[in-house]
């Protein structure tokens, strides 16, 4: 035989025989694994048949199996000759993986094991079971909002404690008020002199003008507007305060609004004076404006209460804070809610944000279709024993009509669904279940036809040493 001959034989050799050997062992296992697969539903081995099968089901539609072990501590159990040479080497046992913490942005909200571990095939896997008939995740759905709902009202409070909150702050500022009133101002030249520079400011000629306006409203006399009176120079203040919120219709009134308002404007020069010449009035202003700090906080959150609930209430008749409605009404407007509000009350608006955004998560994929799910436990065997793309065959599904039907009549296929649902609400679960499920890193029968690295290795070594060897 010429040497090119030789070569290919033993090439073709190399790769054949290794490949045969290897196939007739992996058929063999992949046959034992589908009837062991085929009996675990009915716990012939014990109760942990249907958990094995549920975490069979976990790593089939799991888009990263590893990963999904990972997650939960779970490691493959090594075999007996791996032990053996680990304690040749001096080593014992491997340490145990501990499962990774799940974090917790709201108290009370916990995720589902897909949106915990953002795995696309168990968010896909979760979204068909939930259209189930016995509506599976709904209590755990309701919770969740519950527990956020409640973490906002423990900031927001409700509206009959803001509606309290105002009561008491206009009692108390009437008395303060009241006070402060009764106390004229002092003439003197130090007054004049702290208030003259304003007199000069448009700003502030319009709002002398328009206090008296409001004064005269409220039957005061034409002697008793002027500077030595508290409560004329305190409607002086509110028409300052109306003339720098009320931003101004054309440029000038815009131009008179910035002047009033802000950083130097001259509705704060005038407060810095008139606290000092009318102390009782400076205090009853300090109080009034430390009531409102609560009240302002509280009107806030529970705006954003309003505006980030559905149109429905959910079974409980509680609000059903939404994603979207989140977005706008928080997310959207952080930076001017962080003026208002105080930083542990923004650090539990940005945790209820995290929990909606992780429980959007379930939105963000297909789910799969019913007929998977009807056929969970048939269509769990078959891809544990020829492969996800081979169990999704024509003819496979044709050939398994029997197993189907077994699964299905004999209840098994519900039986696990239900443990599988549990597990995917239940993380605890999860990991009892992944840690008996007969998944390992062996070939199925889909992959033993592929060419093995080490046929094609064997038989470039020994076809070139024999080309070699018989070349002249």
């Amino acid at each position: 035989m010429p040497p090119w001959a030789q070569f290919v034989a033993s090439l073709v050799g190399g790769i054949a025989a290794p490949t045969a050997a290897n196939a007739g062992w992996e058929i063999g296992k992949g046959a034992a694994r589908l009837g062991r697969s085929a009996l675990q539903p009915f716990n012939v081995w014990g109760t942990g048949g249907s958990e094995a099968m549920a975490g069979d089901a976990a790593n089939q539609f799991a888009s990263d199996p590893k990963a999904l072990n990972q997650f939960f501590g779970v490691d493959k159990p090594l075999s007996p000759g791996a032990l053996a040479i680990r304690a040749r080497n001096g080593y014992g046992a491997p340490t145990p993986s501990q499962p990774q913490p799940i974090p917790t942005f709201v108290p009370g909200s916990n995720p589902t094991v897909g949106q915990a571990t953002r795995d696309i095939g168990l968010l896909s896997l979760e979204g068909g079971l939930r259209s189930q008939p016995d509506a599976p995740f709904k209590l755990g759905d309701v919770r969740n909002n519950d527990a956020r709902v409640n973490a906002l009202r423990t900031i927001s409070g409700t509206p009959a404690d803001l509606e309290a909150a105002i009561k008491d702050r206009a009692a108390n500022a009437n008395s303060d008020y009241d006070f402060a009133y009764s106390n004229p101002i002092e003439s003197s030249a130090k007054t004049n002199r702290e208030l003259k520079p304003l007199w000069g400011s448009d700003a502030f000629k319009a709002a002398w003008t328009k206090a008296e306006r409001m004064a005269s409203n409220r039957l005061m006399k034409p002697e008793q507007m002027n500077t030595e009176n508290p409560q004329f120079m305190h409607f002086v203040k509110l028409a300052l305060d109306d003339i720098a919120e009320s931003g101004g219709g054309n440029t000038f009134e815009r131009n008179m609004s910035a002047s009033v308002g802000g950083q130097g404007g001259v509705r704060g020069a005038f407060l810095d004076v008139l606290d000092q010449i009318a102390p009782a009035y400076g205090i009853a202003r300090g109080n009034y404006a430390q009531a409102s700090g609560p009240i302002n906080r509280m009107t806030t959150l529970q705006d954003i209460m309003e505006k980030a609930q559905t149109a429905q209430p959910d079974v409980f008749d509680n609000p059903q804070l939404s994603q979207a409605g989140w977005k706008k009404a928080v997310t959207n407007n952080a930076p001017e809610l962080a003026q208002t509000l105080q930083p542990d009350e923004m650090q539990i608006l940005s945790g209820i944000g995290k929990d909606l955004d992780r429980a959007g998560l379930q939105n963000s994929v297909a789910p799969v279709g019913s007929p998977t799910v009807r056929n969970l436990t048939a269509d769990t065997a078959l891809r544990a024993s020829i492969g996800k793309d081979a169990a999704s065959g024509p003819i496979t599904q044709l050939l398994s009509l029997p197993l189907r039907k077994l699964f299905e009549y004999s209840g098994s296929n519900e039986t696990v669904r239900k443990m599988l649902t549990d597990a995917l609400q239940d993380p605890t679960l999860m990991r009892r279940y992944l840690q008996a499920s007969s998944q390992g890193a062996d070939p199925t029968l889909g992959e033993l036809f592929l060419p093995r690295q080490e046929g094609i290795l064997q038989g470039s070594a020994i076809g070139g040493a024999t080309a070699a060897a018989g070349s002249p």
